[in-house]
Protein backbone atom coordinates (compact mmCIF):
# COMPACT_ATOMS: atom_id res chain seq x y z
CA UNK A 1 0.00 0.00 0.00
CA UNK A 2 2.82 2.16 1.08
CA UNK A 3 4.67 2.12 -2.46
CA UNK A 4 1.26 2.85 -4.45
CA UNK A 5 1.18 5.50 -2.50
CA UNK A 6 4.77 6.77 -3.17
CA UNK A 7 4.45 5.74 -6.77
CA UNK A 8 1.27 7.87 -7.37
CA UNK A 9 3.60 10.55 -5.67
CA UNK A 10 6.47 10.51 -7.86
CA UNK A 11 4.35 10.40 -10.99
CA UNK A 12 2.21 13.56 -10.29
CA UNK A 13 6.39 15.03 -9.45
CA UNK A 14 7.50 14.56 -12.32
CA UNK A 15 4.76 15.69 -14.46
CA UNK A 16 4.69 18.58 -12.31
CA UNK A 17 8.27 19.34 -12.90
CA UNK A 18 8.38 18.52 -16.94
CA UNK A 19 5.60 20.26 -17.29
CA UNK A 20 7.68 23.43 -15.02
CA UNK A 21 10.61 22.57 -17.33
CA UNK A 22 8.88 22.72 -20.33
CA UNK A 23 7.31 26.24 -19.35
CA UNK A 24 10.57 27.50 -18.26
CA UNK A 25 11.60 26.34 -21.73
CA UNK A 26 9.14 28.59 -24.34
CA UNK A 27 9.74 31.94 -22.32
CA UNK A 28 11.95 34.08 -24.43
CA UNK A 29 15.28 34.71 -23.00
CA UNK A 30 15.93 38.17 -21.08
CA UNK A 31 17.76 40.66 -23.28
CA UNK A 32 20.10 41.45 -20.49
CA UNK A 33 23.83 40.60 -20.59
CA UNK A 34 24.85 36.76 -19.06
CA UNK A 35 26.80 37.23 -16.09
CA UNK A 36 29.97 34.44 -16.17
CA UNK A 37 28.87 33.22 -12.85
CA UNK A 38 28.06 29.27 -13.44
CA UNK A 39 25.62 27.96 -10.71
CA UNK A 40 27.21 24.81 -9.01
CA UNK A 41 26.08 21.13 -10.92
CA UNK A 42 24.51 20.13 -7.60
CA UNK A 43 22.29 22.87 -7.52
CA UNK A 44 20.56 22.59 -10.80
CA UNK A 45 17.12 21.36 -11.22
CA UNK A 46 18.58 18.56 -13.31
CA UNK A 47 20.28 17.43 -10.98
CA UNK A 48 17.50 17.53 -8.46
CA UNK A 49 15.65 15.48 -10.63
CA UNK A 50 17.67 13.04 -11.25
CA UNK A 51 18.65 12.97 -7.91
CA UNK A 52 14.94 12.51 -6.54
CA UNK A 53 14.45 9.41 -9.02
CA UNK A 54 17.41 8.21 -8.16
CA UNK A 55 16.54 7.95 -4.32
CA UNK A 56 13.14 6.69 -5.56
CA UNK A 57 14.14 3.76 -7.92
CA UNK A 58 17.11 3.08 -4.73
CA UNK A 59 13.64 3.29 -1.87
CA UNK A 60 11.57 0.65 -4.57
CA UNK A 61 14.70 -1.46 -4.42
CA UNK A 62 14.67 -1.67 -0.85
CA UNK A 63 11.04 -1.97 -0.37
CA UNK A 64 11.36 -4.81 -2.80
CA UNK A 65 13.71 -6.39 -1.50
CA UNK A 66 12.69 -6.56 2.19
CA UNK A 67 9.37 -8.16 0.85
CA UNK A 68 11.06 -10.88 -1.13
CA UNK A 69 13.26 -11.66 2.12
CA UNK A 70 10.32 -11.34 4.14
CA UNK A 71 8.04 -13.63 1.60
CA UNK A 72 10.94 -16.67 1.56
CA UNK A 73 11.58 -16.54 4.95
CA UNK A 74 10.77 -20.38 6.73
CA UNK A 75 8.51 -21.33 8.94
CA UNK A 76 8.34 -23.71 11.39
CA UNK A 77 4.63 -25.24 11.79
CA UNK A 78 3.25 -27.26 14.45
CA UNK A 79 0.35 -29.08 13.71
CA UNK A 80 -1.44 -30.45 16.93
CA UNK A 81 -4.36 -33.17 16.81
CA UNK A 82 -7.06 -31.64 19.33
CA UNK A 83 -8.03 -35.09 20.69
CA UNK A 84 -4.44 -37.10 20.80
CA UNK A 85 -2.44 -33.97 21.33
CA UNK A 86 0.23 -35.30 18.60
CA UNK A 87 2.05 -33.31 16.96
CA UNK A 88 3.67 -33.02 13.75
CA UNK A 89 6.35 -30.53 12.37
CA UNK A 90 5.89 -29.31 9.00
CA UNK A 91 8.42 -26.16 7.31
CA UNK A 92 7.24 -23.77 4.27
CA UNK A 93 7.63 -20.47 3.18
CA UNK A 94 5.80 -17.28 4.81
CA UNK A 95 3.85 -16.80 1.62
CA UNK A 96 3.17 -20.21 1.19
CA UNK A 97 0.70 -20.19 4.47
CA UNK A 98 -2.53 -19.03 3.76
CA UNK A 99 -5.22 -19.63 6.27
CA UNK A 100 -5.90 -22.86 7.25
CA UNK A 101 -4.09 -24.32 4.45
CA UNK A 102 0.05 -24.01 3.62
CA UNK A 103 2.27 -25.70 1.12
CA UNK A 104 5.54 -27.50 2.35
CA UNK A 105 9.04 -27.08 1.25
CA UNK A 106 8.81 -30.42 -0.31
CA UNK A 107 5.97 -29.47 -2.05
CA UNK A 108 3.15 -31.31 0.35
CA UNK A 109 -0.26 -29.35 0.24
CA UNK A 110 -1.40 -29.00 3.95
CA UNK A 111 -4.87 -28.22 5.01
CA UNK A 112 -5.90 -27.97 8.80
CA UNK A 113 -9.17 -29.55 9.94
CA UNK A 114 -11.28 -27.97 12.75
CA UNK A 115 -10.13 -29.90 15.19
CA UNK A 116 -6.35 -29.58 14.62
CA UNK A 117 -4.53 -26.46 16.01
CA UNK A 118 -1.68 -24.90 14.39
CA UNK A 119 1.54 -23.23 16.47
CA UNK A 120 3.76 -21.25 13.84
CA UNK A 121 7.32 -20.01 14.80
CA UNK A 122 10.35 -18.24 13.20
CA UNK A 123 13.16 -20.08 12.72
CA UNK A 124 16.51 -18.06 13.72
Amino acid sequence: MLTKLLFTLAIITAVLLFYQFRRRQRQPLPKTKPTQEQTPWWSTPHFAVWLYFGLLVGLGIVVFAINWINDHQVLDIRVINGSTGEAILYQAERKMVQGRHFQTLDGRKVTIGESERMEITEQE
